[in-house]
């Protein structure tokens, strides 16, 4: 590493001080910013063995400290309450964030059902919820997929933390979760991400987009196909997996999304191999392919 001028400064709480390097003159930082520091931890986290370490590592440590460390957590929030809402903001308008968000809010009203009567059927977990995103977004992009079938496609938005209590307003634009079929509950078949401004409308839905949850509703009908003839024990990529995406899904979708959903269904049958043989790094690293392959727009 590259020789730099040192100093010490004592930080409020610390009971050592802490160096800074001077990178240029008069600009000084902590050794974590340093450049040849922050290449190593770059390269570092793109290694994606690295990546499923150290959150082995973390999750032991969590485990065996969960207590403390949610009670210090508290604490630090109830202390900086208007830092937190700072942070909590800028977290829940992020894409993860402002799904996840989706997520907690829906499970709970799926509990209280529809109108307060009978519970909603609710068959997500998180990382589910999350890829049931990304695989929509493959498709479709940010773009609302009833517009896009509409003829005018409404990019959705995810912006949280602009008003708080009875002065919120509602984004139009910001993405909200749909049950294809109303009262149907939130089921791989029947969830679908659309645009605020479209679900509250479909109270007086336009015949045009009555035709749009037609269309969307078919394709979920032809997804269904596909999973009835593979069965759940047949991995993506397989054989018959491919037989029935030509003959029930493709013909179903545009032309310019068929090459994509054939990628997908090569990269999951390399993960189910991987998988197979207990291959830990073949795991993490078509996982990272695999991630890189659906956030991509």
């Amino acid at each position: 590493m590259k020789k730099y001028n040192i100093k010490y400064i004592q930080k409020p709480g610390n009971k050592t001080k802490t160096p800074l390097y001077e990178i240029a003159p008069g600009t000084w930082v902590t050794r974590g910013n340093i450049p040849e520091r922050k290449n190593w931890k770059k390269k570092w986290h793109d290694n994606p063995v690295n990546v499923v370490k150290n959150n082995a590592r973390w999750a032991r440590y969590y485990n065996e400290n969960k207590e403390t460390i949610n009670a210090k957590a508290r604490q630090r929030r109830n202390n900086n309450k208007e830092h937190t809402k700072k942070i909590n903001d800028a977290w829940n308008s992020t894409e993860y964030g402002f799904i996840m968000n989706l997520y907690s809010t829906t499970k709970k009203d799926s509990e209280k059902g529809r109108r307060g009567k009978d519970p909603l059927p609710f068959e997500f977990t998180k990382k589910t919820w999350w890829e049931h995103w990304l695989k929509q977004k493959l498709m479709y992009g940010m773009k609302c997929p009833y517009s896009v079938i509409m003829g005018e496609p409404v990019e959705m938005t995810h912006i949280r933390g602009t008003d708080t209590g009875k002065k919120r307003r509602i984004i139009l634009t910001n993405i909200s979760r749909d049950q294809i079929w109303p009262g149907g509950g939130y089921t791989k078949w029947n969830l679908i991400f659309c645009s605020a401004g479209f679900n509250i409308n479909k109270n007086a839905i336009s015949p045009v987009g009555c035709w749009a949850v037609t269309e969307i509703a078919n394709q979920r009908m032809a997804e269904y196909h596909v999973e009835v003839k593979t069965g759940k024990d047949n991995f993506y990529g397989s054989k018959h997996h491919t037989k029935a995406i030509r003959e029930h899904y493709l013909n179903a979708l545009p032309q310019k999304y068929k090459t994509k959903i054939m990628e997908m269904a090569y990269l999951q049958s390399r993960l189910e191999r991987a998988k197979e043989k207990k291959d830990v790094e073949k795991i993490a690293e078509v996982q990272f392919e695999i991630k890189n392959f659906y956030e991509k727009k």
